[in-house]
């Protein structure tokens, strides 16, 4: 999904493995047929993050928690 990162965060944007970052991946359905792809980074012992996420319809999400 890097190329939704980019549209979300800038073509600038880069994410690599650093320790004490956590790379995250979820699929979520809908009960009408929706499916969303999200991908996240949090840090270690944390309950935050950022990520993107991206739908069957092709919108493009950004994702904080």
């Amino acid at each position: 999904m890097a190329s939704v990162w980019a549209t979300v965060y800038g073509a600038g944007f880069s994410m690599a493995n650093v320790p004490g970052v956590n790379r995250g991946e979820a699929v979520l359905s809908g009960d009408r047929g929706t499916l969303i792809q999200v991908e996240f980074y949090t840090g270690s012992g944390t309950a935050n993050g950022t990520g993107v996420a991206k739908d069957n319809n092709g919108n493009v999400y950004k994702v904080l928690f």
